[in-house]
């Protein structure tokens, strides 16, 4: 994205929350990061994002199957969010037609509870709207 396009999303979000923590590289999809401004705003909490672009090394050196998942794509954002905040981001997200939830919040430290979305463009890989991990 372009430092005009970030400027956009400022005071929300930085773009140092959305680079590869390898690389540092950040090709996040200016459309996903509108939406997630969006569901932001409405939420009217601030979101800490605990990942987000995650190049193709970074996924093949955490061993992960997601090469083809939204986060190299640069669709995609995990938030850390529990409990009250979780259940309105998850209401809002539905309405703003985010395709790809993932809820993690099975950890008894709070710190590392987050909720995953995407937009999920990819036609290689099907899976449900939402799942837990």
């Amino acid at each position: 994205m372009t430092f005009e396009q970030w400027d956009v999303l400022k005071p929300y979000f930085i773009r140092d929350e959305f680079t590869c923590p390898c690389c540092d590289k950040e090709e996040m999809n200016y459309s996903f990061m509108l939406n997630i401004l969006s569901i932001r705003k409405e939420c009217n909490f601030p979101f800490t994002i605990t990942s987000a672009y995650r190049c193709l090394d970074h996924e093949k050196s955490q061993n992960r199957d997601s090469i083809n998942g939204s986060h190299p794509r640069g669709e995609a954002c995990d938030v850390n969010v529990w409990g009250e905040k979780a259940h309105t981001l998850l209401g809002i997200a539905l309405e703003y037609g985010i395709r790809g939830i993932g809820i993690y919040q099975k950890e008894v430290n709070y710190h590392e509870r987050f909720i995953h979305l995407d937009i999920n463009t990819s036609k290689i890989k099907y899976r449900p709207t939402i799942w837990t991990y």
